[in-house]
């Protein structure tokens, strides 16, 4: 994957933290959604990849030169809201999953347990 850093055009990896300026894509919902914007994973199926990824060369090597990078205001909404639902259903999500693992597996537990039990006793 492939990604451009939002502040000064360097080639990065997606969602991390730009090796060349230390500008981090994470620290606000705004600027995920550009760092989303200006990287390969916008295209989950892999539809356009090659094609965008020619843009997102120009795009930065634009910004390096000093030229800021206009953001399409309802793209970067939309983005925001995509990254926003996520997060919270992942979050969401990751408590249930433990919470039916646990009831799920209880009798393994137990017997783990015992058996650790009866082993150090």
């Amino acid at each position: 994957m492939k990604a451009i850093c939002v502040a000064c055009g360097a080639r990065t990896k997606p969602a991390k933290v730009c090796r060349a300026c230390g500008f981090n894509p994470l620290s606000s919902i705004r600027s995920r959604a550009e760092g989303l914007i200006l990287s390969e994973e916008r295209f989950a199926d892999g539809s356009d990849r090659k094609q965008y990824a020619a843009e997102l060369e120009e795009i930065g090597a634009r910004i390096r030169r000093g030229e800021p990078h206009r953001f399409d205001e309802e793209e970067v909404q939309r983005a925001m809201r995509e990254l926003e639902y996520w997060s919270d259903f992942s979050a969401k999500n990751a408590l249930r999953v433990a919470w039916v693992l646990i009831r799920l597996f209880w009798p393994v537990w137990i017997v783990i347990a015992l058996a650790l039990y009866f082993k150090f006793r």
